[in-house]
Order: structure tokens, then C-alpha cells, then sequence
């Protein structure tokens, strides 16, 4: 995050009363700004034992207010999600959280397909090797899992 990215959130926080909702419910101005323009976020989950996970850096797409991200079926992001676990998202891992959201795993090839456009033009790695492949074949296959947050505060 650059100094002047950071500089703004921290102004917006602070004119804001440190919200990162605007007065609607929706996400403030410059987490939306955020979303559109930068490349990684952070996640954590909920244990089993009601405690947050560590913050965990993925790649993201962001289209009409909802965050999606891919993960490995096995990892402790994909196993916590699929029990109901709602997610806590970083900005910045060195602030607290920007929101939090409600989780679901996508299976609709219609919108995995969105998810792999929006990778493909993001990340130049997703257009090598593996990520290459189209996603709704992966997750057909059980080899990742499509997450899709929507933001609750």
C-alpha cells in the first residue's frame, strides 16, 4: 500500500468517526476505492473455538459490492467457511479489519467464470500455467473453492 493510499484511508477513518460503512450500510468511498484498485486483502475466519484466525493474504475480485476470493479446498479458510464461518477483511493487516462480511461458496459457473476474467486481467501469473485453466473446472473438480463475501458492516 503506498503512503498516499494509506494517508487517505487514515483521513477518511478519521473524518468518518473511524467507520469503514458509510451512513447507508454500504462500504465507505475508500474501501470501494480500494477493492477496484489494489491487488491483495486479507482474510481471517472464525475458529471453532470463536476466536479469529491470523490474517491471511489472497487475491480478489471485487464486482457490485462483494468481494470473491479463491482458496485451496483443504486449507483452514475453505473447511471454516463451509461450516458458516463469516470472514473479517484487511486492508492493510497493520490496521484493524475494514469489514466484515458473510461467506458463501460460489458454484455457478456463470459468475466462476466472472471470477477468472477478473483474475486474468488482475494478476499476469493467473494467464501461467495452472490459474490458466478455467476456474469452474477446478471447482467442479474439488481442486479450489470460490468464496464469495458479502460485506455486513
Amino acid at each position: 500500500m503506498t503512503l498516499k493510499r494509506f494517508l487517505g484511508i487514515v483521513l477518511t477513518l478519521s473524518v468518518a468517526g473511524g467507520s469503514m460503512a458509510d451512513s447507508g450500510g454500504g462500504l465507505n468511498p475508500s474501501v470501494k476505492t480500494f477493492l477496484k484498485t489494489q491487488k491483495l486483502i486479507s482474510v481471517a475466519t472464525k475458529r471453532a473455538n470463536g476466536d479469529w484466525s491470523r490474517p491471511a493474504p489472497v487475491w480478489f475480485a471485487y464486482e457490485d459490492e462483494v468481494v470473491y476470493f479463491i482458496t485451496a479446498p483443504t486449507s483452514f479458510k475453505a473447511r471454516r467457511i463451509r461450516r458458516g464461518s463469516p470472514v473479517l477483511v484487511w486492508l492493510d493487516e497493520k490496521q484493524e479489519s475494514a469489514f466484515s462480511g458473510e461467506t458463501q461458496i460460489v458454484t455457478d459457473p456463470v459468475i466462476l467464470d466472472r471470477i477468472n476474467a477478473a483474475y486474468k486481467k488482475k494478476y499476469w501469473m493467473a494467464w501461467l500455467t495452472y490459474w490458466a485453466m478455467p476456474l469452474a473446472g477446478r471447482v467442479q473438480a474439488g481442486n479450489m473453492v470460490a468464496v464469495r463475501v458479502t460485506p455486513s458492516r
